[in-house]
């Protein structure tokens, strides 16, 4: 019976069913596994893939408290997986004088040698984490901290279920006048990919981010629209000055035009395309509200 399920939940389905009858045949329970032969390849859609610009993202952070700044810097501008390792990164971790910190990775800490990785404190990720540093309490251990953040550390055994992240950034995304892109974080994640790959080595990137380069070809990285327009104009050092000009001009279609933003003053680049709203984002903006009196890091998002 059609259930309507996602492509991932049911390769993911089919994954832990051919795990489980191989298991049997070994232990000799059955004779054999009878999802042995079944495939279903592992792909995220095309239309959940959405790059989300620099432009988007400074949007998002005006309209968000301190904790949700640090919050979508560290998955925009490091790539860190959300909540995993946003809520398990600690202050011990970052060196601001080396510029680099270490990420505990609960997704693969079951991997040898994969518990941790090295990440640099990158230029445009470094601004939230002083600021963040700057009120942050003398006991303070984890960045994203309070007790806020602890009750949701308590959940990691349940997989991080509980943390309820999602609907409180799709509130955030409604509330800076954005349209909702899908998979909010994994595609902030993949954004940060994709903008990494043109400026460094694939495999250096894939160490820094914690995936292998397979995995980041199949899910995180994207082609974008200003990447045929740079190689129409022979590249990305002599082209780029043109595209540019000619998407400002608006001789060039952007992705940018995908998207309903207020008062843009220049488009730079892809963004994310239009979808509908979702149910969840007809909440009352109060949800998202924070004051300036906040002496702390703690969300007034319920």
């Amino acid at each position: 019976m059609d259930q309507g399920l996602a492509g991932a939940t049911v390769h993911r389905r089919l994954k832990f069913a051919k795990m489980l009858f191989a298991h049997a045949v070994k232990k000799k329970l059955i004779p054999d596994n009878p999802f042995a032969g079944v495939t279903v390849p592992n792909v995220l859609p095309a239309d959940r893939r959405q790059y989300v610009s620099v432009e988007a993202v400074e949007k998002l952070m005006a309209v968000s408290n301190p904790t949700w700044r640090t919050i979508v810097a560290l998955c925009r501008y490091a790539g860190l997986r959300c909540p995993s390792e946003v809520l398990s990164l600690k202050w011990k971790d970052i060196d601001f004088a080396a510029g680099r910190m270490t990420v505990t990775a609960p997704k693969t800490e079951h991997i040898a040698g994969k518990e941790t990785r090295p990440c640099p404190v990158f230029a445009r990720l470094r601004p939230y984490l002083e600021d963040a540093h700057k009120v942050k309490s003398a006991t303070e251990v984890y960045v994203i901290g309070g007790s806020w953040g602890d009750g949701y550390r308590e959940t990691a055994g349940a997989g991080w279920r509980n943390a309820n992240l999602r609907t409180q950034i799709l509130k955030l995304i409604a509330r800076a006048g954005l349209t909702p892109w899908a998979k909010p974080f994994h595609n902030l994640r993949a954004s940060c990919e994709t903008d990494l790959v043109r400026e460094h080595p694939l495999h250096v990137v894939t160490a820094w981010l914690g995936n292998t380069p397979s995995v980041a070809t199949t899910h995180y990285l994207q082609v974008l629209n200003l990447d045929f327009q740079k190689a129409i104009r022979g590249g990305a050092e002599s082209g780029a000055p043109e595209v540019q000009k000619a998407v400002q001009s608006g001789a060039i279609k952007s992705d940018q035009e995908k998207i309903k933003v207020p008062e843009v003053p220049k488009v730079k680049g892809d963004t994310v395309p239009s979808e509908s709203f979702w149910s969840v984002l007809n909440g009352p903006e109060k949800d998202c509200e924070y004051t300036q009196q906040e002496s702390n890091l703690q969300p007034s998002v319920p």
